[in-house]
């Protein structure tokens, strides 16, 4: 009887009936809610469903469930319960309102002072609780987690405050990922951070999203549900006769006009439709959203990148060195669309080489005020997807007039590098010139040359070949110099994903190992990074810089304890002088354990992320006093400022150097804030699209059973690898039996009564139960319990390589 009510057509409804329906409603709500509050654990829809079917003659009607479902989202705007993860609903706990006052706390501690005690004492006591009591404001963006709470990772933080700031879900309810807010702080550490107060909402982040249409009933207005990895939302959609023939489930577009409130929900409208359902189709769209990125660029940036010539014009030439005879090469993979950098050595007198580097002048095309300076700069860097880039500059100059296609003339700005016979540097110098690349050589083509040179000489031409095989010399000498300074050499291989354009459908995922060629032009590219650098320096020039900090001792002693329980015993000695050769030692010592690989991993985990900065901070991985990105301003605009400021020393231009970071930045300073915010976040979005393309492929493989490493640990579970699948899945901690608790100080699994334990890089046996793409989950199961006693540590077969994460996985060294 009660669904035929709730089906009625409201039209043909009089006072009367609604009157009676509106009661009905009410007695239904109510009998949901007295199910939720007699459960001690949270509890699903098809439970509800259950409970209430024992006592109701309708119970087989094919809507029973629906209206249940549309009840229990109603409750949820309503904020009478919430709903978790795995949609599991429970009551909402109670919150303070702003009348009501919060318990007092009652505090350990009392100044306790005589009264005979000098005042000078009594002024410095209040001097102190007034320091500790001392408010900070800072500006960040907001990371919204589906429990409700939030983190705010602030854009100019004090030196003391290293970590984000945490605020609880009463500070957060109005907040997106994304957002970027103003907060209040105490100047007090707990021991889980620093926690923040909202201020207020300087900008929202998201706008539109990618959802799931939900028709509904015909007395309850169409929702779109949002269901993320950090953002869980229904949104109540506007009426649309465009839309009004949409099927329950699509994947739709939505704009949000109004953000939940207490009480209220979040209201909406359809911008277009994007698929049947929330398919494979619809990942990429759903993180180019999500992260507020653009996918074209505005007409008038178009149009200002056509009004260029394809071809050079006499002026260009004016005031450039002529390079065209030399045999410059470039050096990418297969499948590169852009060329931003060429290469050529030649020994000269004494055994010296001479290393050229040229790099694309997209300074040249975009000048500051532009339209696509503007929007190269609010972009920061391009992004790059599995089967697509979403390019920081319009494709007719970075794969037309910028890209150093063979046998094109090309304007570049050149470092050049002399070295002596050992490899070390002697001399540099910074010119603009024209060049033409004589060819475009793959990494895997070359490799197979330098390997057996005679078979594959036959590609190459006479200058080419020397020009190789002196590059090669060099790269050695490079090689060798640079570690011997300590930098840190961590080589883990990258995991690409194939994905079919059309469908979106992941074909495969495979490991590239990388060969002596990538690692060759990466060299070259740190020498010329690092010759620029002290060029600027020494002619002091307000310059950019790539900076890359010294790791907190926390970080290394919890890495040394890691260590020791994989059966590395690290010199403790060694953490007296956090430096560069410590890692270099580390590295050494771990390579020769049983886990090299998954120690490599979280040594990186152990060092801080690298950033822009008008201050030369130096770089610890590379262990380098000068460094900088020089080498690819097609896709870095911090890249295209250090170029700016180069040119404009060359210039002798004082009114172009004021106008170096561009029409929007004020300073270098600004500028390096923003492009480090926008490395950061584009960073973010391509970790989450392969994620998400992993999790695709797991799909297919539910079920199915397969040896896996574990790479990762807390106290919620373990992560483990499946080598054969180069996927990355979770093990819930209740999975390993009730007896076994993590140790936070070793960072594994162990039973109390029975011994057993689980440990960084041991093989178990597990099954792929459950996933869910957008949320990032690979759920895995314990096959049997393998589970290693300490006796048996040292057995522990050679593991896999960890990929990366949801964390944040610092970039490796550096191109």
């Amino acid at each position: 009887m009660i669904a035929l009510f709730f089906l009625l057509d409201p039209l043909v409804q009089t006072p009367y009936i609604r009157k009676v329906m509106a009661k009905i409603k009410l007695r239904f709500r109510e009998e949901i809610l007295s199910i939720i509050k007699g459960s001690n654990n949270p509890v699903s829809l098809k439970s509800i469903v259950k409970a209430l079917a024992r006592t109701r003659t309708d119970k087989t009607s094919a809507n029973f469930e629906k209206i249940i479902a549309n009840e229990l989202r109603y409750l949820v705007r309503l904020k009478e319960i919430e709903r978790g993860q795995g949609n599991l609903f429970r009551i909402r706990p109670a919150r303070l309102t702003h009348k009501e006052k919060p318990p007092q706390r009652k505090h350990s501690h009392r100044f306790e002072l005589d009264f005979n005690e000098d005042p000078i004492s009594l002024q410095e006591v209040r001097a102190s609780r007034s320091k500790r009591r001392e408010q900070i404001k800072l500006t960040g963006k907001v990371t919204k987690n589906t429990r409700g709470f939030a983190f705010v990772s602030p854009e100019n933080p004090p030196e003391h405050i290293k970590e984000d700031i945490f605020l609880n879900p009463e500070e957060a309810e109005d907040l997106f990922t994304g957002d970027i807010v103003e907060i209040e702080l105490d100047n007090i550490k707990t021991e889980k951070g620093y926690n923040g107060r909202l201020l207020k909402i300087l900008r929202r982040g998201i706008h539109r999203l990618v959802a799931r249409y939900c028709k509904n009933s015909p007395y309850s207005p169409a929702t779109a549900e949002v269901d993320s990895k950090d953002l869980s939302l229904e949104i109540v959609l506007q009426e649309d006769k465009a839309f009004k023939n949409l099927e329950d489930g699509s994947a739709i577009l939505v704009e949000v006009l109004k953000i939940p409130k207490a009480g209220e929900p979040a209201k909406g409208k359809i911008i277009s439709f994007i698929a049947d359902s929330m398919n494979s189709v619809v990942d990429d769209p759903h993180i180019i959203y999500k992260h507020n990125l653009k996918e074209t660029f505005p007409d008038e940036v178009i149009q200002e990148a056509s009004s260029f010539s394809d071809h050079l014009k006499e002026s260009d030439y004016n005031d450039r060195q002529d390079l065209r005879k030399l045999p410059f090469i470039t050096i990418d993979g297969a499948d590169a669309r852009d060329f931003d950098d060429a290469v050529l050595c030649k020994k000269i007198e004494n055994n010296h080489y001479k290393l050229y580097v040229a790099i694309a002048d997209v300074a040249h095309y975009v000048r500051p005020g532009t339209a696509i300076d503007k929007e190269a700069y609010e972009r920061g860097t391009s992004v790059y997807f599995p089967h697509r880039v979403l390019p920081m500059i319009p494709e007719r100059l970075s794969n037309g007039l910028c890209s150093l296609v063979p046998n094109e003339d090309r304007l570049a700005l050149v470092a050049e590098i002399e070295f002596d016979r050992l490899g070390r540097k002697i001399h540099q110098t910074v010119y603009e010139a024209v060049f033409k690349s004589h060819k475009r050589c793959i990494y895997e083509d070359l490799q197979r040359y330098f390997d057996f040179p005679l078979v594959n000489s036959q590609d190459y031409s006479a200058p080419v070949r020397e020009s190789l095989n002196d590059l090669h010399e060099l790269y050695l000498l490079l090689k060798n110099n640079r570690k011997s300074r300590g930098s840190v050499d961590l080589d883990l291989p990258e995991v690409k994903v194939k994905v079919n354009k059309e469908s979106g459908d992941v074909e495969s995922i495979i490991r590239v190992n990388r060969v002596d060629t990538h690692k060759m032009i990466e060299e070259f590219m740190i020498a010329a990074n690092e010759a620029v650098t002290e060029f600027a320096t020494q002619k002091k020039l307000d310059f950019i810089y790539r900076v890359h900090e010294t790791p907190e001792l926390d970080s290394v002693k919890k890495f040394f304890d890691v260590a020791k329980t994989l059966q590395v015993n690290l010199n403790a000695k060694w953490m007296e002088s956090i430096s560069p050769k410590l890692y270099q030692n580390i590295v050494h010592e771990i390579e020769k354990s049983a886990t090299p690989k998954v120690l490599h991993f979280l040594l990186l985990r152990s060092m801080k992320q690298a950033y822009y900065s008008n201050k030369n901070l130096k770089h610890f991985g590379l262990a380098s006093d000068f460094y900088t990105h020089f080498t690819s301003p097609i896709r870095r605009y911090p890249d295209l400022i250090a170029h700016r400021v180069l040119k404009a020393f060359l210039h002798k231009n004082k009114k172009e150097a004021k106008t170096i970071p561009g029409s929007i930045a004020q300073s270098i300073e600004e500028a390096a804030a923003h492009c480090s915010v926008r490395e950061r976040l584009a960073a973010e979005a391509e970790r989450e699209l392969i994620k998400i393309k992993q999790v695709r492929f797991a799909e297919k493989h539910l079920g199915e059973e397969f040896v896996g490493t574990i790479v990762g640990m807390n106290p919620r579970g373990a992560y483990v690898e499946i080598d054969e699948l180069n996927i990355e899945g979770f093990v819930p901690l209740d999975n390993f039996g009730r007896d076994i608790v993590f140790n936070e100080k070793t960072t594994s699994l162990s039973g109390k009564r029975t011994g057993t334990s689980y440990i960084m890089g041991q093989k178990i046996n597990v099954q792929i139960v459950r996933t869910n793409p957008h949320q990032l989950q690979i759920e895995l199961s314990i096959i049997e319990k393998n589970s290693v006693k300490k006796s048996e540590r040292k057995t522990i077969t050679k593991p896999g390589l960890p990929t990366k994460r949801d964390f944040w996985i610092p970039e490796d060294f550096e191109s």
